[in-house]
């Protein structure tokens, strides 16, 4: 039953998905909820398909072909293309973003995105990082620093408690199911929430 629950934690907060979350956060939670509904629309569709929509279609197309084990790739040595092509996408969104106009806070959780795929992957080479947690380290340093300086809308404390009980989940669950140890899974969150902190030094 644990790993039943444990599998449909680790779909719903996917690294592939958790940039879409994000977003979507932004747009209908933070200032910048006075944006247009097609805007919205547009900006989300946009992220998903950088963020998700390709890099699971790489990951996906390899599964068939035999190249990876499993779509969550559990092998170190099967990550090597999939994060490489993330950190592209990732830099792409952030372009994306500037184009769009978006405010440099934004802009730079898309680049913080690419930097914790980067380092992932380098320390990949040696241990294997959870990448699950990693992605949500990331997301709830980025809810804090947007309830920090006051761009989440009124009433955003419970939505930064439940980002941190969420990456206590996941991170869990990621034990449970044997893919990761303790360290593995807290060395995962520290990545994610330094690098997107790191980020923040620019605005």
């Amino acid at each position: 039953m644990y790993k039943k629950i444990s599998n449909i934690v680790s779909a719903v907060f996917s690294p592939f998905l958790v940039p879409t979350y994000a977003i979507a956060i932004v747009l209908w939670m933070s200032i910048l909820f006075v944006v247009p509904l097609s805007s919205k629309l547009t900006v989300t569709g946009v992220t998903f398909g950088l963020t998700a929509l390709i890099p699971f279609s790489l990951v996906f197309a390899m599964y068939r072909l035999k190249a990876v084990k499993s779509v969550e790739l559990t092998e170190r040595a099967e990550r090597l293309l999939p994060y490489l092509l993330a950190v592209v996408c990732y830099s792409f969104l952030a372009v994306y973003y500037h184009l769009v106009h978006s405010p440099i806070w934004l802009t730079m959780f898309a680049v913080a995105g690419g930097l914790t795929v980067l380092v992932t992957l380098i320390i990949n080479r040696w241990w294997k990082i959870s990448a699950h947690s990693a992605a949500m380290g990331a997301l709830t340093m980025f809810v804090y620093l947007l309830f920090k300086y006051q761009l989440l809308m009124m009433g955003s404390m419970p939505l930064l408690y439940t980002m941190i009980i969420l990456t206590g989940l996941v991170g869990t669950a990621r034990i449970i199911l044997g893919h990761h140890t303790p360290m593995q899974v807290l060395a995962g969150v520290a990545n994610g929430a330094v690098c997107v902190l790191l980020s923040s030094l620019v605005y």
